[in-house]
């Protein structure tokens, strides 16, 4: 979601959406999650209608997606195995936001939620800038982490809002829709990339 900071962010909300499958949460969990717009595949992107019923309470009927993944190497600058993929989704209540969103808009300090599954399907790790007491990684605990996660971060960078109804005015009660962001299965499973 955009900070207050970011240019037009009352006047063109957007939220982005960012799913990862990846081969071992542990490992990306010790390492980091690093990632930016030279992991994005140029020739997947597409714009289409939102039809989950999460964002279109909220107005948002507009998406446009980006597919990413891993670029490193194996460390003696060979390309190994992608070590994850995902799929980067901008939704907005306006096509206008759309077309000028660039992947470099986005930054750690806007991540609004997170949430990691184990292979089994259980959820490992939980955060809601919104629910401090509730965060949780059960796999390290406290330990900070690196990159793209949000918390716990030994560097003080945390997110701030605006409250979710100045963003997609149009829900009656818009923050009950984010709440059924973690109960949900993801969609994810299902593509064939």
């Amino acid at each position: 979601m955009p900070t207050r900071g970011t240019p037009n962010c009352l006047k063109t909300p957007w939220a982005a959406i960012l799913e990862v499958k990846c081969r071992d949460v542990p490992h990306l969990m010790r390492e980091g999650f690093f990632w930016s717009a030279e992991n994005v595949l140029p020739e997947e992107g597409y714009l289409s209608p939102e039809s989950r019923p999460e964002w279109t309470a909220l107005g948002c009927r507009h998406k446009r997606t980006w597919i990413l993944a891993d670029q490193s190497d194996n460390g003696q600058g060979q390309r190994r195995d992608p070590q994850w993929v995902g799929r980067l989704e901008v939704v907005s209540p306006v096509p206008e936001a759309l077309p000028g969103f660039r992947v470099q808009e986005l930054s750690r300090s806007n991540v609004y939620s997170a949430a990691a599954w184990n292979a089994r399907e259980q959820l490992v790790y939980r955060y809601d800038y919104r629910s401090p007491s509730q965060n949780c990684n059960c796999i390290y605990d406290d330990k900070p982490l690196k990159g793209w996660w949000p918390w716990p971060r030994d560097d003080g960078v945390y997110a701030a809002f605006p409250h979710v109804d100045d963003l997609f005015p149009l829900a009656p009660d818009s923050c009950s829709a984010w709440e059924s962001e973690f109960e949900s299965e993801s969609e994810f499973e299902d593509e064939p990339w």
